[in-house]
């Protein structure tokens, strides 16, 4: 539980190795907890929930990218995930498309901001640096942002879990004979399934779509033009160019872009966003 660390009352740097400090974070946690970071293994979440002190009891957010990719190469281990499913009642799992960022945070007390992913590799060995704040306020800035990006990712449920991970050990050993032709039908396989978790999602993608523009309106009024290319950024697997829409065999442009200007104007609609007289959307 590392009990003896003593948390600064404002900030500090973290410098490798930095598991204590990790640790001692998820310590802290009453009610939740949230782990954001692109590459997940066993170990280090094991070391990490292992840290909470009621885990049966606290909300445990964990926001990461499901990617056949980060599978095969071992940076994403889709058992540490669904032995993470089997020990939290109150795991939320999210699949946030190229997530980045590497962020930890414990109710308001706690937040930590670095360049390392939840692997032993990046806790221990790795040189990472990131930045631990402990003032309330900037603690909850850092939530409530973090929050809001998650927001746009798709729940991922425990019977999903297990789907992938018993496909990922395909990868795995297609990976040990033939990393390049004879694991690509398992990737393509697994890629489907992840893009598949939007369909099974209780909401439609003109709701996705409408939380992703208010998303990007947060950075300001945009046109429609930048609304698209921010949108394609955060929702890539929503945005595919080769599907169009099409009615009575005439084609209207892609059928993202649709979506989204259906998202806009249910947006206006409620009185939540409006149009310019020079075209740029913004936040009312």
């Amino acid at each position: 539980m590392c009990e003896g660390i003593r948390m600064p009352t404002s900030h500090s740097l973290i410098k490798s190795p930095w598991k204590d400090r990790l640790l001692n974070l998820a310590s802290l946690a009453r009610r939740r907890v949230v782990a954001a970071a692109p590459f997940i293994t066993s170990e280090a979440l094991a070391e990490f929930i292992g840290a909470i002190r009621h885990p049966g009891e606290i909300q445990v957010v964990i926001g990461t990218t499901l990617s056949s990719s980060s599978v095969v190469h071992g940076s994403l281990d889709l058992d540490a995930l669904r032995w993470a499913c089997s020990e939290l009642p109150r795991l939320q799992l999210k699949h946030i498309p190229r997530l980045h960022a590497k962020i930890y945070i414990a109710d308001d007390a706690a937040a930590i901001i670095t360049s390392g992913n939840l692997t032993m590799a990046s806790l221990v060995h790795n040189n990472e640096y990131g930045v631990g704040i402990f003032d309330q306020e900037t603690v909850v800035a850092v939530k409530r942002d973090l929050d809001s990006y998650i927001s746009l990712g798709s729940e991922v449920s425990c019977d999903s879990v297990t789907i992938l991970a018993n496909l990922a050990k395909r990868l795995a050993i297609g990976e040990a004979y033939d990393r390049d032709e004879s694991i690509k039908p398992a990737m393509d396989e697994f890629d489907d399934l992840v893009r598949g978790l939007r369909g099974n999602a209780s909401e439609s993608r003109t709701t996705i779509f409408a939380r992703t523009v208010q998303y990007a309106l947060l950075h300001g009024p945009m046109k429609t033009s930048d609304i698209h290319e921010m949108v394609k950024d955060i929702q890539p697997d929503l945005c595919d160019d080769n599907i169009e829409r099409v009615i009575n065999g005439v084609r209207f442009g892609k059928r993202w872009k649709h979506d989204v200007r259906n998202a806009q104007q249910t947006l206006r609609k409620r009185g939540q966003i409006t149009l310019e007289a020079d075209g740029t959307w913004r936040l009312i």
